[in-house]
């Protein structure tokens, strides 16, 4: 049977914030735009990209350039659409399509699938409506035509599960560290929802003494205790991280 795939992500997710908003924080003081961008880059390459690559947790603490968690997440309560200077694409365009299959392929084979529809939540970004016609127009392109996209703004603070219910999988980087989600988590004990799968990074809200395994295998051990209200799929966090391509 054919399937119609309803699929829920963030902007965020398909483009790198972290990315962006540690590169502007690195090169404030620079008013030039093409200057501060080039410099962003290089700062990146030089002090960043290989921590970032390795990361467990996303600490974002540079000393160096006087960065704190506190500082960043300041910068992130603040994101707008002056901050996509240095924002880049992640590896979302490059490997949605064949993450999606892959999941697919666990329950049924051959995998028969009708539609991808794929729902974009632009929140906190005010576009305007040129912009929005080419990001969907670049995401089609992006997705040979395979995958169908619409775009809504909605404060994923105040989501219920009783909202993501409607999807089949939920893209969502901070499902579990982030503090948008905790209206989902406490929703859960009264609307549980473990036909939807949330594909959720490799990253840690802190650091875990008691469990020696890897990332990906503590998420799997986490899905298992939450199994009859949601469940978890780890993936590599680079799938939401910017790409090098």
């Amino acid at each position: 049977m054919n399937k119609v795939l309803e699929i829920y992500t963030e902007i965020d997710c398909i483009y790198d914030p972290r990315r962006g908003l540690l590169s502007l924080l690195m090169t404030e003081g620079i008013e030039d735009d093409a200057k501060r961008k080039a410099e962003g880059n290089r700062l990146w390459d030089l002090h960043v990209a290989d921590n970032y690559k390795a990361r467990e947790m996303d600490t974002f603490s540079y000393p160096f350039f006087d960065i704190d968690r506190e500082k960043y997440e300041a910068a992130w309560k603040k994101r707008s659409v002056s901050s996509w200077l240095m924002y880049y694409p992640s590896n979302f365009y490059n490997d949605f399509i064949r993450t999606v299959v892959s999941l697919e392929q666990l329950e049924e084979k051959p995998v028969a699938i009708k539609t991808v529809n794929l729902n974009v939540n632009i929140f906190p970004y005010e576009f305007d409506q040129a912009m929005i016609d080419d990001f969907v127009l670049h995401c089609r392109s992006a997705f040979k035509g395979l995958v169908s996209v619409k775009t809504f703004s909605s404060d994923p603070a105040t989501m219920t599960a009783q909202y993501y219910k409607q999807f089949r999988y939920v893209f969502k980087y901070d499902s579990l560290i982030g503090e948008d989600s905790k209206t989902l988590m406490e929703s859960l004990s009264k609307f549980p929802i473990p036909n939807t799968a949330f594909i959720v990074p490799d990253i840690l809200a802190k650091k875990l003494d008691t469990f020696t395994g890897s990332v990906s295998d503590l998420i799997f051990s986490m899905s298992m205790s939450l199994g009859t209200a949601i469940t978890l799929v780890p993936i590599k966090h680079q799938f939401f991280d910017y790409s090098e391509k």
